[in-house]
C-alpha cells in the first residue's frame, strides 16, 4: 500500500501526543480538515489503495510543518523495530536514540531505510517483556532543518497501541469444525494487514478486504495489524486458531519384524499410527490394558533360560489414547534359534533430510555433529568426510554481533550424508535460514570448551536462529555395551518438527519425534489453544517466532510471573508425607522403598540405606529436574544411584501431578496431566503431538518408559528429517 498522505499539523501533532486517549476518534474526527473528512467517508465503497490515493490527494494541500512524521514499535519474537517516517527527503539519514529500563546508558544507532515501507528502521534486542522503551529521533525537517523529536515511551509486550488493533471473530480457539473468521477494526479509515505463516504484519503484507474471510481447515495463527489514514500502526494482534479431530477408535499397533523364526537374537519395534497414542504391552500371553507397561524401547527377543519355552517370545498390544476407543489387540511370535548377533562394523551413517516442503532450500538447511572423542577426552567437531577434528579457538571465524563464532555447520546444499565412528556426549545440531553460532573457548586450565545457544541469555547469538537439536552417544566395539544411544528431545526448546529414524542389523527400525504431520506454524497454534494459559506465552514474543521454550527456561524460572506454578501443589504433597508414608516399589529388583517428610527433607529407606532429598524443591526445579532433585551429597555407589532414582521418581511424579496417588499409578499415563491440576503441560502437549506419545519435555521425563530414546547394539544408519 502506498504511503497515505498526511494531517495538518496542529491535528498530526495531537494525534501523535494523546494517542493512547480513547477519545482520539472523536476528538480528530472534528479536527480534520473537510477534504480528508470527504475522503474517510468514502472508505466503504472504495478499495484500501483507492482509499490511500483518494486520501493523499485530499490533503495533499495540508503540507506537514518542520516537525511531521510518524513513528512507532513493532514486536516480533526477541526483536522489535523502532520506526520513524517523516516527509523530508529519504535520501537524509535519522538517528535514533533509546534506553531500556534496566540497561544502562542511551544507544544511538543510525537507522536503515526500508525502501519497501518508506521508513527508516532500527532492530532492538532483546525484547524484555515489561522493560520500558524511551526513544526519540534526530532527523531533517522539509527546510533542511535538524530537528530532535519528543521522546516517547513503550512497554514490551503490553499490548498498548496507539491506533485501534484488530479484532476477530470468532474469537481464537479450537474448535470441531472448519471456521471462517473475520477481522474487523474500529480505526476510521484504518486498513487491516495480516499473514497467515507466523510472520510478522507490516503495512507490506496482505490486505484483508472488509467482509472477506480467512478459512480454517487446520491450524493457523493469523498476525494483524491496523494501518491508520496517517499511516501510524496498531500494535500487532495474533489469533490461534485449530480444528480439532473427533475421536474414534485407535488402529492396532504394527510390528517391525513380522512373526517367525530368526537365527539371531532380534530387538522389535511398535509404532500407533496416531500421535499421541501410547502402546501397552505384555510379554506372557495375558491382554494388555492402559495398566500394562507402556512401550518406550524396542523389545528384546532372545533365548531366555528363565522362561519357558526358552526360545519364543510372544508380544500382544493395544494402543491408548485419552477420549479415543482403544484399539484391538495386535500380537507377535518370534522363535529364535541362536543369541547370536550380526557383526556390526563400527560405523554409523548419519543422514539429514529436508522435510520443509519448499520453505527453505537446501542451501539454507544446515547442520554439525559435535562431541567428544573417546581416545583423547578432547571436543571434536566431525568433518564432511566423517572424521573428528579437535576443536580449536582459532575455528572462531564466523562474525556476528562483533564476535567470532566457529564454521562448523554445513548446508544440505553441501552435504545430506556423513559416516562417523564412535563419538562420546555428542550433539547433531539442525538450523534452518542461518547456521547456528558455536562459540569454543578454554577453561581456565587451558582446556578447550564451547559455549552453544543459551536461550536464556537474551544477548546470545543464537537468540535469533531457529534450531533443533538430537543427543546421543556411540559406543565403539571396544566398549563393553556397544551400539547406539540417541533421541530427539524438547526439554529446552521446540524449533522445528523433528523425525528420528534409526536402523541397525538384524532387521532394526524406529522411529521417534514429531510425525511431520502438522507444520511448525500449525504446532505453534495447537499449543496455544491445547495448554492452560500459564503457557501460552512459551509460544508467543518473545519466545515467538523463534521457538516454543521450555517452562523453566522462561516464566517459570525462579524471579519470574510463574515461579510459583507448582508450589500449591509441592507443599500439598510435602504435608501429606508428613503425616503418612510414601510407598514405591520401582519393579526393578531393588526392595520397596518407604519415604516421610522430615522437617522439609523427603527421606526414603528400603531395609538397606537411607536416601534423602534435601528440602522442598520449587517449581523450577521440579520442571528442571535441578537443585534438590538432582542431588547426590553424602551418597556413592548403588547408595548414590538409589537416591538419585529416588528424586528422579519424585520429579516426573510433580510434574504429572500424581505425586498424591499410590505409587503403583506413578508410570500410568491414564492419571497423568488431570483436567484443571497444576501440571507440566508443555510435557503433555509434545507426547499428545508425538508417535507413540514418547517425548522428552524435562529431565526425568524418561522415568516410566516415556522418552523417546532408542538404542541398538548395531546401528547402519540415523536420519534426522526436519518438519515444515
Amino acid at each position: 500500500m502506498s504511503p497515505v498522505g498526511a494531517f495538518d499539523s496542529a491535528v498530526f501533532n495531537y494525534v501523535r501526543t494523546f494517542n493512547s486517549s480513547s477519545s482520539i476518534k472523536s476528538s480528530v474526527a472534528s479536527s480534520i480538515n473537510s477534504s480528508a473528512t470527504s475522503a474517510i467517508s468514502s472508505i466503504k465503497s472504495s478499495t484500501p489503495s483507492s482509499v490511500a490515493s483518494s486520501i493523499k490527494s485530499s490533503v495533499a494541500s495540508s503540507a506537514c510543518s518542520t516537525n511531521c512524521f510518524q513513528k512507532g514499535v513493532a514486536e516480533l519474537g526477541a526483536t522489535a523495530t523502532a520506526w520513524f517516517k517523516t516527509s523530508a527527503a529519504q535520501a537524509n539519514p535519522v538517528i535514533l536514540h533509546y534506553s531500556i529500563s534496566g540497561q544502562a546508558g542511551q544507544i544511538n544507532p543510525q537507522m536503515t531505510l526500508n525502501t519497501g515501507l518508506g521508513r527508516w528502521e532500527t532492530k532492538i534486542s532483546p525484547v524484555t517483556c515489561g522493560a520500558s522503551l524511551n526513544y526519540s529521533f534526530t532527523y531533517k525537517d522539509v527546510n533542511g532543518l535538524m530537528q530532535d523529536s519528543p521522546v516517547s515511551t513503550y512497554i514490551f509486550c503490553s499490548g498498548i497501541s496507539p491506533v485501534s488493533k484488530p479484532l476477530f471473530s470468532p474469537l481464537p480457539g479450537s474448535f470441531f469444525t472448519a471456521q471462517d473468521v473475520t477481522i474487523s477494526t474500529a480505526e476510521i479509515g484504518g486498513v487491516i494487514h495480516y499473514t497467515l505463516d507466523g510472520s510478522a504484519a507490516t503495512a507490506l503484507s496482505p490486505i484483508y478486504t472488509e467482509g472477506g474471510k480467512v478459512h480454517v481447515s487446520d491450524a493457523v495463527i493469523i498476525n494483524a495489524i491496523t494501518v491508520a489514514a496517517n499511516a501510524d500502526e496498531s500494535s500487532m494482534v495474533t489469533g490461534a486458531y485449530s480444528i480439532k479431530e473427533v475421536p474414534g477408535t485407535l488402529h492396532a499397533p504394527t510390528f517391525s519384524h513380522t512373526s517367525g523364526t530368526y537365527n539371531t537374537a532380534i530387538r522389535i519395534s511398535v509404532a500407533s499410527d496416531k500421535e499421541g497414542a501410547f502402546i501397552h504391552y505384555t510379554l506372557d500371553g495375558s491382554t494388555p490394558t492402559a495398566d500394562s507397561p507402556v512401550y518406550g524401547t524396542p523389545i528384546e527377543a532372545k533365548i531366555d533360560a528363565s522362561k519357558s519355552p526358552s526360545n519364543i517370545t510372544n508380544i500382544r498390544a493395544i494402543a491408548v489414547k485419552a477420549g479415543w476407543t482403544t484399539s484391538s489387540v495386535a500380537e507377535v511370535s518370534y522363535t529364535i534359534t541362536s543369541n547370536a548377533h550380526s557383526e556390526w562394523n563400527g560405523l554409523t551413517t548419519f543422514n539429514v533430510v529436508n522435510g520443509t516442503h519448499g520453505k527453505y532450500p537446501d542451501s539454507q538447511v544446515y547442520w554439525a555433529i559435535i562431541g567428544k572423542d573417546w581416545n583423547t577426552d578432547q571436543f571434536v567437531h566431525i568433518g564432511t568426510n566423517g572424521a573428528l577434528i579437535p576443536m580449536s579457538v582459532g575455528d572462531n571465524v564466523v562474525p556476528k554481533n562483533g564476535k567470532n563464532y566457529a564454521n562448523y555447520f554445513h548446508s544440505l546444499a553441501e552435504t545430506k550424508s556423513i559416516t562417523i565412528p564412535a563419538i562420546n556426549s555428542a550433539r547433531i545440531l539442525m538450523s534452518v535460514g542461518s547456521p547456528m553460532y558455536i562459540w569454543v573457548n578454554t577453561d581456565i586450565n587451558g582446556k578447550i570448551g564451547y559455549a552453544g545457544a543459551n536461550i536464556e541469555n537474551p544477548d546470545d547469538a543464537n537468540i535469533d536462529v531457529v534450531f533443533d537439536f538430537g543427543e546421543f552417544a556411540i559406543l565403539g566395539k571396544d566398549k563393553s555395551l556397544q551400539g547406539i544411544f540417541i533421541n530427539t528431545t524438547r526439554v529446552d526448546t521446540f524449533g522445528f518438527p523433528v523425525k528420528l529414524n534409526v536402523t541397525g542389523l538384524d532387521g532394526f527400525n524406529q522411529t521417534v519425534g514429531e510425525p511431520l504431520t502438522e507444520t511448525r506454524d500449525q504446532l505453534f497454534a495447537r499449543f496455544i489453544n491445547e495448554t492452560p494459559l500459564p503457557f501460552n506465552g512459551l509460544a508467543q514474543a518473545p519466545n515467538a517466532p523463534y521457538r516454543i521454550t521450555a517452562p523453566a527456561h522462561a516464566t517459570f524460572q525462579t524471579g519470574g510471573p510463574n515461579a510459583n506454578y507448582l508450589q500449591g501443589y509441592i507443599d500439598q504433597v510435602w504435608e501429606q508425607y508428613r503425616h503418612q508414608s510414601l510407598v514405591l516399589n520401582l519393579h526393578n529388583g531393588w526392595p520397596t522403598f518407604t519415604g516421610n517428610v522430615v522437617g522439609d527433607n523427603l527421606v526414603f529407606t528400603d531395609g538397606v540405606g537411607t536416601y534423602h532429598i534435601n528440602g522442598k524443591p520449587t517449581t523450577s526445579m521440579a520442571m528442571l529436574g535441578n537443585g534438590v532433585l538432582d542431588d547426590s551429597t553424602g551418597a556413592a555407589g548403588l547408595i548414590r544411584d538409589k537416591q538419585l532414582q529416588l528424586q528422579a521418581q519424585v520429579c516426573a511424579a510433580l510434574n504429572r501431578h500424581v505425586a498424591h496417588l499410590d505409587g503403583e499409578k506413578w508410570h500410568n499415563s491414564a492419571f497423568f496431566y488431570p483436567e484443571g491440576e497444576a501440571a507440566n503441560y508443555f510435557t503433555k502437549f509434545w507426547h499428545d503431538h508425538a508417535l507413540n506419545g514418547l517425548a522428552y519435555g524435562f529431565s526425568y521425563d524418561d522415568v516410566g518408559g516415556y522418552s523417546p530414546s532408542i538404542y541398538t547394539w548395531s546401528p547402519v544408519a540415523v536420519t534426522y528429517t526436519i518438519g515444515q
